[in-house]
């Protein structure tokens, strides 16, 4: 439950937006894999790879795709999906897609991972007199003020997304290059019409 707790949302630690706590608690009565995997959670102060694996399969299930291994499969598909398959420039910034209810980055979910993972084991050392806590910013999902480090890797968007934004933007910078010729084009037009005047 601890873990729960933390993974889904607590005063230390973001949650993910439209999902809430009986969600994920019902998913994991249903779900021994998952309880398996949030387990492991706060045993140690760093995060293991079968932890991240675990946290991410737990994630996408969250999100309804629970045959999907990959988060960021999982939020490619449901942009997708709210774009009605028109993933454009004119489609993600439409004031109807909230882009706030998509999961995570892979990226973004080591680092609340992390955050999940500091928070769960300070919980698991409550009964313990005298321990030492690692600094949150050393690996645990946080900057040194405390904020929440929301991702460390260059990369917060999936690949195939880029490639998709990149050619909108240089279609869209094509358009507007020819859209200024032809303005040109017509305003010396109009000055050569008005100097025969």
């Amino acid at each position: 439950m601890l873990a729960l707790h933390a993974f889904t949302g607590c005063d230390s630690v973001s949650s993910f937006r439209g999902i809430g706590k009986m969600k994920p608690l019902k998913l994991l009565l249903k779900s021994p894999t998952h309880c398996d995997a949030l387990k492991k959670m706060g045993d140690d102060w760093n995060v293991d790879d079968d932890l991240l694996i675990g946290c991410e399969k737990f994630t996408c299930a969250l999100y309804g795709k629970s045959k999907s291994a990959s988060i960021d499969e999982v939020r490619y598909l449901m942009l997708k999906s709210k774009c009605d398959g028109d993933i454009s420039v004119d489609s993600l910034t439409s004031s109807t897609i909230d882009l706030a209810r998509l999961p995570p980055s892979r990226a973004c979910l080591r680092e609340h991972v992390a955050r999940s993972n500091y928070q769960t084991r300070i919980w698991k050392m409550a009964n313990v007199a005298i321990y030492e806590i690692p600094k949150p910013w050393e690996g645990h999902g946080c900057k040194e003020a405390g904020e929440p480090l929301w991702c460390a890797d260059e990369m917060i968007l999936p690949q195939k997304l880029i490639d998709v934004l990149e050619r909108d933007a240089t279609e869209l910078e094509e358009s507007d290059d020819e859209t200024g010729e032809q303005e040109d084009a017509a305003d010396s037009d109009t000055d050569s019409s008005s100097d025969e005047d």
